[in-house]
C-alpha cells in the first residue's frame, strides 16, 4: 500500500489543452501588443535585417543548386587517349552532389564564389520585406 500511495502522490495532472478560440484570441492579443511596441521604422528595419541574414545564409545553396542543374544534360568531357592522365581543370570536373559541389566550388573558385548573386538577392529582399511589413 505504501508504494501505491507514493505513485498517486507523484502522478502528473492530466494535460488540458486550450480551446482553439482562446488560442486564437491569445495569439491576436500577443500580436497586437507586439505591434504596439515597435514603431513602423523599427519593424521595417527588423524585417530588412532578417531578409539580409536569410539571403546570406541561402545564397550558397542557390549557387550549388544552380550549378548542379546547369550540368544536367551536358555530356561528360571525352578526352583523347594521349591526355587521359592529365589533370582535369576544376571547372570541367563534374559535380557529384551537394557536398561535392560545395567543396569543388570553394576549392577551385574560392569561398566567395558561393555568394555570387548575393547583390541581386539583397536588392530584391530589402524592398520586398519593407513592403510586406508596411502592407501587413
Amino acid at each position: 500500500m505504501h508504494s501505491s500511495t507514493r505513485s498517486q502522490a507523484h502522478a502528473t495532472p492530466p494535460l488540458v489543452l486550450p480551446s482553439t478560440n482562446s488560442t486564437r484570441q491569445s495569439l491576436q492579443l500577443q500580436q497586437e501588443q507586439h505591434q504596439e511596441l515597435l514603431s513602423p521604422m523599427k519593424q521595417v528595419a527588423a524585417a530588412t535585417a532578417g531578409g539580409v541574414v536569410t539571403a546570406l545564409f541561402v545564397t550558397p545553396f542557390d549557387v550549388v543548386k544552380t550549378r548542379l542543374q546547369a550540368q544536367i544534360g551536358v555530356p561528360p568531357v571525352v578526352q583523347a587517349q594521349a591526355v587521359q592522365y592529365a589533370p582535369v581543370p576544376c571547372h570541367e570536373q563534374p559535380l557529384r552532389g551537394t557536398l561535392d559541389a560545395f567543396v569543388k566550388i570553394s576549392k577551385c573558385e574560392g569561398n566567395l564564389a558561393l555568394w555570387r548573386g548575393l547583390g541581386p538577392a539583397i536588392a530584391l529582399t530589402v524592398p520586398a520585406t519593407a513592403l510586406y511589413v508596411c502592407l501587413s
